[in-house]
């Protein structure tokens, strides 16, 4: 298999559920993602809430 054959058949399924996160988990998440947004001048946000607007545009394989 080529490197262009693996990166088209690569897919990645995710199986989410309905499972608030603890509130030492978000704080310990957005702690690591402020690390990482302030070391590589990124913009990465943890969104834990809204899961019910999103779960239909989810994407399972991507190109």
């Amino acid at each position: 298999m080529t490197i262009e054959e693996a990166i088209k058949q690569r897919h990645s399924v995710r199986k989410y559920i309905h499972k608030p996160l603890s509130t030492e988990a978000v704080r310990v998440l957005e702690e690591k993602i402020g690390e990482c947004n302030k070391e590589g001048t990124l913009h990465i946000q943890l969104v834990t809430h809204y899961f019910h607007r999103l779960k239909d545009r989810l994407l399972c394989r991507y190109y």
